[in-house]
């Protein structure tokens, strides 16, 4: 009879053990672990970060855009702009030509 009873309790602290063994392996390395938490945390700071300088950049093109609004455009500066990238020149202009080494 006393054989009965730790032949019970055996299969009792093996069991607890091995719910305590499962339950604390998911607990870090399942798919809501305390590994995965970390991980999504980190990805999501880099999304934050991404973010904000993708604002920034945002912010600077909604600001070149209104530039070029009529109410804000300035005919001569973006004639001169436009003919130095092109390398065009009007008939009137005086074109300097300098040597580079």
């Amino acid at each position: 009879m006393a054989r009965k009873g730790s032949i019970r309790q055996l299969t009792v602290v093996l069991l607890c053990s091995g719910l305590a063994v499962y339950f604390g392996y998911h607990a870090t390395k399942g798919r809501h672990g305390l590994e995965t938490h970390l991980r999504l945390s980190a990805k999501a700071r880099a999304l934050h970060e991404r973010l904000a300088s993708l604002e920034a950049v945002l912010s600077t093109l909604k600001h070149d855009v209104d530039l070029l609004q009529d109410e804000h455009l300035d005919q001569d500066s973006l004639d001169e702009a436009a003919r130095g990238v092109l390398g065009y020149s009007a008939d009137g202009d005086i074109v300097m030509l300098t040597r580079t080494q």
